[in-house]
């Protein structure tokens, strides 16, 4: 008996059985059908995330376009408070109410918080 056999035959003593097992047909096949479960199982999660993946991409866009059209929205309104509060138009809309502009005009100038008399 060689020294290799020998060490071989310690160090795994079923190893003729294990290896008979894999020898067996059935055992085969139930191997190879749980490696196909396996490869199909991760195809499946494949194909999932890459549809989640895709329809979050989608919803992204439709939020950001959403998003630039009330920044848009935003500064049109922003523009119309602008002009809407501009002095010129001030002084028209008081024309059009009939209000006077004064025309001489003497400001108070005091060191207390309260105008003097």
């Amino acid at each position: 008996m060689s020294k290799f056999y020998y060490l071989t035959q310690k160090q795994i003593p079923n190893y003729a059985v294990k290896v008979a097992v894999l020898r067996d047909e059935s055992a085969r096949l139930k191997l190879g059908l749980i490696i196909l479960a396996g490869i199909l199982a991760m195809i499946g999660i494949y194909i999932f995330l890459a549809n989640s993946l895709a329809s979050k991409n989608f919803a992204l866009k439709t939020h950001g376009e959403r998003l630039r059209e009330v920044r848009r929205e935003h500064t049109r309104m922003e523009i119309e408070i602008a002009s809407k509060k501009s002095l010129e138009l001030l002084k028209i809309q008081g024309e059009a109410l009939g209000l006077a502009v004064p025309k001489n005009l003497q400001y108070i100038e005091s060191d207390s918080p309260v105008a003097k008399k």
